[in-house]
């Protein structure tokens, strides 16, 4: 919110060098402060709403989606009212506000689980073949009932358990990784558009209100889909839901940037913007999910909600950045609908080598089955 009203005085550098300087400054604010309220976001949803995750961060994500709808129309009519300066005081204001409402009205609350230091860790195989763990039992009747109520394997020790767990551990999870890789290109999905679709449309003698609203109506989407998004990922699980979501979004490349000899139309266009609109949803309904399913047997899962957390949104926003490179670039060497027809196959592959990665470690895990039966 500072960083926003001071934004508004920027105009106010008649030097060259200092506008920058200062623009840049303020600009790595506005980051870390976005930074600091997504990630609290994601960690305190995966804290209080453990078992309906999928569905309160695709409430979370409408509500990210609509943010993006309506800052643009209120800006510029902020702009048309005021000036320059009117849009960043008003929202840095509003920003401000809403900081000092949730220091007072909302206190800081640490969880019982979080309080207590769990000592050991056990691993159980259950009947999918992947390992799972029940934490914070060291009565091992205790843990005897749950695994047999769940119709598990029966458990064994695995490892000593602390409060934290290192980055570089989490890190070296190899599935982890596929996991946050699969995030960063499921998130490119949208940033690839942003650098040569507009112009694509505004060169088929699209007005720019035109161009604006077919915008606004994938935005509508991917606020809108989160919501089913997020009842899916419960019902369905989350590597199905990230890995459908891929093949989605590759699926509306091809709508925009049609195999040849077909061309890109207004027909087209819409239905591909909806589908990547809604397709661009899953990996931020998604991911967490998927992270925190698959670390369940680092460690003490209230350490890791922030860690795992800052990590999805590092990879969300890294996609995007990632995504208005390739776009950018593609659209340098290549015609429009060769653009849109090669990226497609990103995500499509994408989406194959996160399903062969599920499926190798899920033979894994029955191979761990096999043995703890043997022993």
């Amino acid at each position: 919110g500072f960083s926003a009203i001071c934004f508004g005085f920027i105009n106010k550098c008649h030097s060259t060098v200092l506008f920058i300087a200062i623009s840049a400054l303020l600009r790595i604010c506005q980051g870390c402060g976005c930074a600091f309220v997504d990630t609290s976001l994601y960690t305190i949803i995966s804290e209080e709403y453990p078992k309906n995750l999928g569905k309160v961060s695709g409430f979370l994500t409408t509500a990210v989606g609509l943010g993006f709808m309506v800052g643009p129309p209120a800006g510029g009519f902020l702009y048309s009212a005021g000036g320059f300066a009117l849009p960043f005081l008003v929202m840095g204001t509003i920003t401000l506000l809403i900081g000092l409402i949730m220091l007072f009205a909302m206190r800081e609350t640490t969880s019982p689980a979080s309080r207590v230091r769990l000592f050991s860790m056990y691993a159980y195989v259950a009947e999918d073949g992947l390992e799972h763990s029940i934490v914070g039992y060291t009565d091992s009747s205790e843990i005897t009932h749950w695994a047999t109520k769940a119709r598990d394997i029966p458990f064994v020790p695995n490892v000593q358990l602390g409060d934290r767990v290192s980055l570089k551990r989490i890190l070296s999870d190899s599935k982890l990784v596929i996991i946050l890789v699969t995030t960063i290109f499921g998130s490119a999905i949208l940033g690839f558009q942003e650098p040569n679709l507009g112009l694509f449309l505004e060169s088929c003698e699209y007005t720019p209100a035109a161009v604006g609203g077919l915008f606004l109506l994938r935005d509508f989407l991917f606020a809108i889909g989160s919501i089913l998004v997020g009842y899916l990922v419960d019902a369905v699980g989350p590597y199905t839901i990230l890995a459908a979501g891929l093949g989605l979004g590759g699926a509306g490349y091809l709508a925009l940037g049609p195999i040849p000899p077909f061309t890109a139309n207004s027909a087209s266009v819409i239905v591909g913007l909806c589908v990547t609109g809604f397709a661009g949803s899953i990996p931020w309904v998604s991911g967490l999910p998927c992270l925190l399913k698959a670390t369940r047997y680092l460690g003490n899962k209230h350490a890791l909600n922030s860690q795992l957390s800052g990590l999805q949104n590092s990879c969300l926003y890294f996609g995007i950045f990632v995504g208005s490179i390739l776009g950018g670039a593609f659209l340098d060497l290549l015609s429009y609908q060769k653009t849109y027809l090669y990226f497609s196959a990103i995500p499509m592959l994408t989406s194959i080598m996160f399903i062969i990665a599920m499926l190798t470690r899920r033979s894994r895990g029955n191979d761990i089955l096999e043995n703890s039966l043997k022993t």
